[in-house]
């Protein structure tokens, strides 16, 4: 989403910094660059002001199911684990080496929006070790929810740089420390159960 201000003499401008705000955080989650992700189908409203500010003119956001038959790669990305999850475009478990990146997109990822965590990664393999051995890892789950967040804030830069807007070092810098507060703060107030015991709160509908 983007958002125009209009200041006190008239002026219209964008590319202001702004707070973004969701009504509804079950349905949409909102980035600090305006990049709206859906969770689940349903309607909220989102909202971008500041702190010197009221907030603006709401929009009202509807989140639908996508079609089987839609465009590839263009839903929820795909967060895998290497050596345990399957290939959706191959046979079996990926294994990577421990040279490769952490997070990990093969050339025929991308397309598939197909994201990788690569256990051969030396922290990730000694982590799941862990774990593997029968020993409850909170080591493990910190890193696996860092892999997550790293993930979604290469999304959205992708998606700015995709879409035309210019992004220097600093700007690039800036964004990623924003994306990733934000997504780290959601996170303690969300997933407290799962860094705390590996459990995952799953609400019945």
């Amino acid at each position: 989403m983007t958002a125009t201000v209009e200041t006190k003499d008239g002026r219209r401008l964008q590319g202001v910094y702004l707070i973004w705000t969701e009504g509804d955080r079950s349905v949409v989650s909102v980035g600090a660059s305006g990049m709206v992700y859906g969770l689940i189908p349903g309607t909220s409203i989102v909202t971008a002001g500041d702190d010197a500010a009221d907030a603006g003119q709401p929009c009202v956001v509807t989140i639908t199911q996508r079609d089987e038959a839609g465009q590839k790669g263009s839903g929820f990305p795909q967060i895998l684990l290497s050596e345990i999850d399957n290939d959706p475009l191959g046979e079996g478990p990926p294994k990577f080496s421990s040279s490769d990146p952490p997070v990990y997109q093969r050339p025929q990822d991308v397309d598939a929006n197909i994201w990788w965590i690569n256990l051969a990664s030396p922290l990730a393999r000694r982590y799941i070790d862990e774990a593997r051995g029968g020993a409850k890892s909170p080591e493990w789950r910190v890193y696996l929810l860092e892999r997550y967040v790293e993930i979604m804030v290469k999304i959205v830069l992708s998606y700015d740089y995709s879409h035309g807007e210019t992004l220097t070092f600093e700007t690039m810098l800036r964004r990623w420390e924003e994306e990733a507060a934000a997504m780290q703060q959601r996170a303690v107030e969300t997933l407290t159960a799962f860094l705390a015991g590996g459990d995952v709160e799953i609400e019945a509908t």
